[in-house]
């Protein structure tokens, strides 16, 4: 009976459906059911209703010892581990989401894993690391970093994958410190091209020279190929993943900058991005973040003894200037401690048509920020992130298919 209908009122019967769990189970009525589904047409027009409902979104997250969990939006436990999710005794890093995609890292940095948790696909790409760090980096940066052996990179680059800062000695005295500036995960919609980006650097005092140099290792997933960017003039950015909006992944860098990385396949590489106008000094902390797809701000200022405030800024057009807007402040004792807020992410609320933000503080400290009732509902995590490094990625669902225009060749696909 299904199959006597014309592909376009299937469509519209089908377009009616917001839950991508119910769109999957769809996929085996028919054949042509499944065609319409996995049409590209159909994807995007899925992806962006959801994304204007905030609904079918789940939390990843990444503990210190390299476990992954997850944790269904609307579920009232506390994050799970997962058997679709990849693992590896070495443990794996959780790079980021975009377009219902996550991105993971697994044995010691040298793969790649990209799933749809919804559909079960997923794309595993080996050794796509590019050569390790340049033995001869540019001597106008250094010439004494420019001698620091490259196996040593290799050594300590594991080590450092959890954030941590290590020291190697140059030539000429002093120390040049090796630091991870953290990873990303975007999509170029100009080459329908998904995106991986390292980010590696060295601080260098040989010879009493303070100097800083880093680079950016951009994977093209379509091309399976590496492009290496390494600015001269720009400070490194920090230990968190980019956050990846139009089209760019931004970070927090060195020296209170924010800095973005234009992923598309003529963009101009990176560049500094504006800070909001402040209005009583900048925060003492801050972080990014996404919220209706433009880039957030988060900015924290701590006077002691439980005083202070969360300030959110949204930039309204990207890259200007005048269109950051301060849209919530946040005093709840819970929320004003002596760390950066990290904004994960945004749901909808049942049954008020309003909206909820998850947040996470220190690593330690999670809750809901409720802006129609100015409220803060804490969250129960279980304990599994400690005091160490920690990742943590909010995605949307969707059914979104990474092997469609030519990505179905040298794709390991598998059924979770």
């Amino acid at each position: 009976m299904s199959d006597s209908l014309p592909p376009e009122i299937i469509a519209d019967i089908l377009d009616r459906l917001t839950d991508a769990a119910d769109l999957v189970r769809c996929r085996r009525v028919s054949k042509q059911w499944l065609s319409v589904l996995d049409s590209p047409d159909f994807i995007q027009r899925h992806l962006q209703r959801s994304t204007a409902a905030l609904s079918n979104a789940g939390l990843f997250l990444r503990n210190d010892d390299g476990a992954l969990f997850y944790a269904p939006d609307s579920a009232s436990d506390s994050p799970r581990p997962d058997p679709k999710l990849p693992t590896h005794p070495d443990g794996a890093l959780l790079l980021g989401s975009c377009r219902g995609l996550v991105c993971f890292c697994v044995n010691n940095q040298r793969d790649l894993v990209i799933l749809n948790p919804r559909t079960g696909e997923r794309r595993q790409i080996c050794n796509y690391s590019p050569p390790d760090f340049p033995q001869h980096p540019s001597p106008a940066v250094n010439p004494h970093i420019s001698k620091l052996d490259a196996r040593m990179f290799v050594e300590y680059s594991t080590d450092s994958r959890r954030g941590k800062d290590v020291d190697l000695e140059v030539d000429g005295g002093g120390l040049a410190t090796l630091v991870l500036g953290g990873y990303g995960f975007g999509y170029d919609e100009s080459s329908d091209d998904y995106k991986v980006v390292r980010i590696r650097g060295l601080v260098g005092g040989g010879g009493g020279v303070e100097s800083h140099h880093f680079r950016a290792e951009i994977y093209s997933v379509r091309a399976e190929s590496c492009k290496i960017i390494e600015p001269t003039d720009l400070p490194y950015p920090n230990h968190r993943n980019g956050v990846f909006v139009c089209g760019a992944l931004n970070w927090v860098a060195h020296n209170d900058v924010l800095l973005a990385l234009d992923l598309g396949s003529d963009g101009g590489g990176f560049s500094l991005l504006p800070q909001p106008k402040y209005i009583r000094g900048r925060p003492e902390v801050k972080s990014l973040g996404e919220l209706d797809s433009c880039l957030c701000l988060c900015g924290g200022y701590y006077v002691g003894d439980g005083q202070g405030r969360l300030d959110l800024w949204v930039m309204k057009e990207y890259g200007e200037v005048e269109s950051w807007c301060k849209v919530w402040s946040i005093r709840d004792p819970i929320v004003v401690r002596c760390g950066p807020a990290f904004l994960l992410g945004c749901s909808a609320v049942d049954g008020g048509g309003g909206r909820r933000l998850l947040f996470m503080v220190d690593g330690r400290v999670w809750f809901w920020y409720y802006p129609s009732g100015d409220r803060v509902e804490a969250v129960d995590m279980g304990g599994i992130v400690g005091e160490g490094g920690f990742d943590a990625a909010y995605c949307l669902e969707s059914l979104v298919r990474l092997f469609d225009r030519g990505y179905d060749q040298k794709v390991v696909l598998e059924s979770l």
